[in-house]
């Protein structure tokens, strides 16, 4: 969720609160499974909160130190299949 949260914002040029971050790593493991098997379609996952209550935590490089969160290895990942449509 962490990830998906700080890792999406400069990816996508947003912000997003944590159950946006969780459904949109969810929307993008949808899209990846569809893309693995030949499968076209559709899908929607709805941002609806900007993740301004998170500026203090998700969003800031202190608060990750802190708590031993280390987003770079999920961010990778995430850039990997904004690149090539694939999430491992």
């Amino acid at each position: 969720m962490t990830a998906s949260t700080s890792g999406g914002a400069e990816l996508l040029g947003r912000r997003t609160g944590a159950s946006a971050g969780a459904g949109l790593r969810w929307a993008f493991r949808i899209m990846s499974e569809m893309i693995n098997t030949g499968r076209q379609g559709s899908v929607v996952s709805l941002i609806r909160d900007p993740g301004d209550r998170y500026l203090d935590k998700y969003y800031s490089d202190e608060w990750l130190a802190e708590n031993k969160i280390d987003v770079g290895p999920y961010c990778r990942r995430l850039e990997t299949f904004m690149n090539t449509g694939t999430l491992s």
